[in-house]
């Protein structure tokens, strides 16, 4: 995450560094990922709202929507960064596809669509 944002690193490409504030979550931030995402590197949160968001991390825009019927508290990535892992509330584990720069549209992706892994109590 710092360098991504890093100073150094924004005015060599001739940008000055921007923050932005997003509050789509509807509850507390359980995790945080940074991808390369190709042209853009992205940003994954997840939330004790049941959701994960998708966004390009430099402008803001949301990708794709994963939203889980439990709370989520921590997430990863495969290393081919093709599948999000999120730990639930309930000790499951689901694991959902990233179709990151498939999509022009925002893309919403629900429980139905993930595979689960269960055994933790």
């Amino acid at each position: 995450m710092i360098s991504v944002l890093s100073i150094e690193d924004s005015e060599a490409c001739g940008r000055s560094p921007t923050f932005i504030i997003w509050s789509k979550h509807e509850s507390s931030i359980t995790g945080l990922l940074t991808l390369l995402g190709g042209l853009s590197p992205i940003l994954i949160s997840s939330s004790l709202d049941g959701t994960c968001k998708v966004r390009e991390l430099l402008s803001g825009r949301l990708l794709q929507t994963q939203v889980l019927s439990v709370a989520i508290n921590a997430i990863t990535i495969n290393n081919d960064e093709r599948l999000l892992f999120s730990g639930g509330d309930d000790g499951a584990i689901y694991a959902t596809k990233l179709n990151i720069g498939l999509q022009e549209d925002q893309a919403a992706v629900s429980k139905d669509d993930a595979g689960v892994l269960s055994g933790h109590k």
